[in-house]
């Protein structure tokens, strides 16, 4: 969590520093890209079953993209 510093109030509005404003722009699309995640049942899914074959050691490790393009477009 980020700390907001409440730099004035003028007229019942609280006044933020640009950088302070940044930080909290920065961090409600952090909480809305999280729950945009945990609404996502397919994804969530996805990342169990990938947290899986983790845990079960079904990984293979790639050193370079060409090695990649070579597993993902091998005939």
């Amino acid at each position: 969590m980020i700390e907001i510093l409440r730099t004035k109030e003028v007229d019942g509005k609280i006044v933020l520093s640009k950088e302070d404003f940044e930080k909290l722009i920065d961090e409600l699309e952090s909480l809305i890209e999280t729950l945009e995640i945990i609404s996502d049942k397919n994804l969530l899914a996805q990342i169990s079953r990938s947290e899986e074959d983790i845990r079960e050691g079904r990984i293979t490790e790639v050193s370079s993209t060409e090695e990649l393009r070579r597993m993902l477009f091998e005939v």
